[in-house]
């Protein structure tokens, strides 16, 4: 549970944000501006702040920059509601970083992953290392069948998202069993398929009423029906909330267990594939994403070969499908070249199918 600190001087929006925190099992603070927030930081500790960036007297900003020079500073979470202002310049123009970025009106999800940055600390490697742990892992170690069995150790070393990948090309049946503060979630896997979720944080939790929660597929799904939702849009959005899980899970120990089978009626989920890649494609933000990669030599990216299933099954867009396919390495070098000219919007995209990339070990980071 974490102490987050809500600045708004908006008194509706505040409190629909309070609420919005506090329903997702934080404790809340609230600030009516900047000069009352850094009074109660400078009393009492808090472990994030959430704050608007328009605001009289010291906007949001100036906020952020003097709560960086408190001596146990908490990670700052900037909002806007005016999509033509762009957050993210004018923080860095003042010196300014903050941990992310929080669009108005906020939604559920976006407010629950403004809450997690700030709980785990920046999203993004160190500049320059660009997830170190996964491109650390020597090139095909994981292309030998026995490969899932021996899946033991740090979320951080195996992220779950690749585990599930390679047992998706693999069409393995087991489950992905993570331990991280005394909880367990597993995702049990029929074939490749996702089958059954147990325990996974915040599943449907969009789609539930306020505070209640499911530990597994069933329960979820159940209640979201019970909700007003169809079937099939309820386990759509089970696969995107499971796709955001795995991107996500950073902390504890995870391993794969071979020996699990699915249960009687077992049915894939339909889509993880593709909101995997959706979720990866938004999940960290531009500045954050720019600032990791920005000292990585493109002599440094390398390609793997291709892995032996179809590219088709695998949701990429064209731009990560031309590296799928590749085994030349020439792929890639055509999303490095994206990135030194071109529209920025492109750039934004190869740097983001780059990361994506790297995340599920098809491209390395050669020294």
């Amino acid at each position: 549970m974490q102490k987050i600190l809500v600045v708004d001087d908006d008194g509706l929006s505040r409190t629909l944000l309070a609420e919005t925190v506090r329903a997702l099992g934080h404790q809340v603070s609230m600030a009516a501006d900047a000069q009352e927030a850094l009074r109660m930081l400078s009393s009492v500790p808090h472990d994030g702040v959430i704050s608007d960036v328009r605001m009289p007297g010291w906007d949001g900003i100036e906020l952020a920059r003097r709560i960086g020079l408190l001596a146990d500073a908490p990670p700052v979470v900037l909002m806007s509601a005016d999509p033509d202002f762009d957050i993210s310049d004018e923080a860095h123009r003042r010196g300014v970083r903050p941990a992310s970025f929080l669009q108005k009106p906020f939604d559920r999800l976006g407010v629950a992953r403004a809450v997690g940055i700030l709980a785990n600390g920046d999203v993004t490697a160190p500049t320059g290392t660009a997830h170190p742990d996964v491109a650390a892992a020597p090139i095909g170690k994981d292309d030998a069948p026995e490969w899932l069995a021996t899946v033991r150790g740090s979320a951080r070393q195996l992220p779950p998202a690749r585990v599930w990948y390679v047992a998706w090309r693999r069409q393995a049946t087991g489950a992905i069993v993570l331990r991280s503060a005394g909880e367990i979630t597993l995702i049990g896997i029929k074939r490749g398929e996702i089958v059954d979720l147990v325990g996974v944080p915040g599943l449907l939790a969009d789609r539930l009423p306020v505070g209640v929660t499911a530990d597994s597929l069933t329960t979820a799904v159940g209640g979201a029906m019970a909700m007003g939702s169809t079937l099939d849009s309820a386990l759509a959005a089970a696969s995107a909330d499971v796709a955001r899980w795995m991107l996500g899970a950073r902390s504890g120990d995870v391993r794969f267990d071979p020996e699990w089978t699915p249960g009687p009626g077992a049915f894939p989920l339909p889509g993880t594939p593709t909101m995997l890649l959706a979720r990866a494609l938004v999940e960290v933000p531009t500045d954050a994403l720019q600032r990791a990669w920005q000292s990585v030599a493109s002599s440094r990216i390398r390609a793997r070969s291709p892995c032996d299933v179809p590219p088709e099954r695998w949701g990429l867009d064209p731009l990560a499908l031309r590296v799928h396919r590749s085994a030349s390495g020439q792929a890639v070098q055509a999303l490095v070249y994206e990135l030194s000219g071109g529209a920025a919007e492109k750039r934004i995209q190869a740097l983001r199918v780059l990361d994506l990339l790297l995340r599920l070990n098809l491209i390395t980071l050669g020294a």
